[in-house]
């Protein structure tokens, strides 16, 4: 699941009807899960922001809207792949830790490297 999921954010920098919006997932497993698309992402990349094989934002309203969303979550943010890069529309990886599905990464089909992550628990 891991492979699958890294992979789908970084086709097209996860700009594509395909990607997740978001995964939910078990408590007892999700440090797993988390650690296994980090370790996909690097292997189908390196941590170099300057890699030209990995897709840009498509342009600068999209990047600026995807910071937004990052600079606004109360998730756990983990990037992976480098510092994100405005003037080349570089966005690696973001996974987003969250505790609450009523945060702005989770509000709609958001076409983008950010992948929000829920571990729903019960009654809660």
């Amino acid at each position: 699941a891991a492979k699958r999921l890294a992979w789908s954010k970084t086709l097209n920098c996860g700009q594509t009807c395909v990607a997740p919006d978001y995964v939910l997932c078990h408590l007892s497993v999700k440090d797993q899960l988390i650690e296994g698309i980090k370790k996909y992402f690097l292997e189908f990349f390196t941590d170099k922001s300057e890699i030209s094989e990995y897709p840009r934002i498509v342009n600068e309203r999209h990047y600026d809207r995807l910071k937004e969303l990052l600079e606004n979550t109360a998730g756990k943010v983990d990037r992976v792949g480098g510092e994100a890069n405005r003037d080349d529309k570089y966005m690696p990886l973001h996974i987003v830790d969250l505790s609450d599905t009523n945060d702005a990464v989770m509000a709609g089909e958001i076409f983008c490297p950010i992948l929000p992550l829920n571990s729903p628990r019960k009654g809660g």
